[in-house]
């Protein structure tokens, strides 16, 4: 069996799985879990690499593939974006392996929408004791007393709109090297992709030399 067709079978899975982009708030709160790098992989920082992001809004594949593109180099990797390879259309899974084939890519960058959460918190009531200035008017005096006042509870929904990132080895076999999730709390809707987050998963990838430290 050899390498290429082995390669080309690896990179089916996580191509399949890119079906929307990131649209994050800039003010969102936002966090990487679950973040993941395969112990074994030694083959260096990746310096020519494709960006995917799909999704059938035009706009948003752009604004994505273009955060992601401008961070990668920033640490001098030669980055591209699918839609300047395939501008018209979304690519296939095939179409996008014979561009890795033809432009010698090292590494894929593909990132994928997962299902939003909905978080429910009851927040209990609680009593405060609040100081109150009283007149008694048979004494002609005013005092000081404290009063118990009552702040009722209330239900809070929190939206968590959660993304996969998942960079490929595309040299040789092919292989998941590094993957994360990434969670924003309360985003806005219409937002572009977070430059913080971008910078967050890039800053990540050099740490674990994937992609290089500095330009």
């Amino acid at each position: 069996m050899s390498n290429l067709y082995i390669r080309n079978r690896l990179l089916v899975m996580p191509i399949l799985g890119v079906m929307y982009t990131l649209s994050m708030s800039g003010c969102a709160t936002s966090s990487l879990v679950d973040v993941w790098k395969d112990p074994r992989y030694s083959a260096g920082a990746m310096t020519n690499m494709l960006v995917v992001s799909m999704n059938p809004d035009a706009a948003k594949r752009r604004i994505w593939e273009d955060a992601f593109a401008e961070g990668l180099r920033e640490r001098g990797v030669k980055a591209t974006t699918s839609y300047q390879l395939f501008p018209n259309e979304l690519p296939d899974t095939s179409a996008i392996i014979s561009a890795v084939n033809e432009y010698d890519f090292d590494g894929c960058l593909a990132t994928a929408r997962l299902e939003t959460e909905y978080v429910t918190q009851e927040i209990p009531g609680y009593v405060t004791d609040n100081l109150v200035t009283g007149y008694n008017p048979w004494s002609n005096r005013y005092y000081n007393y404290y009063q118990q006042v009552y702040t009722p509870g209330y239900t809070e929904t929190q939206t968590v709109m959660r993304y996969r990132i998942e960079v490929w080895d595309t040299r040789e076999a092919g292989s998941l090297v590094w993957t994360a999730t990434s969670e924003v709390l309360d985003p806005t809707p219409g937002k572009g992709a977070n430059q913080a987050v971008v910078n967050r998963i890039i800053n990540s990838l050099a740490d674990n030399r994937i992609v290089p430290s500095a330009k």
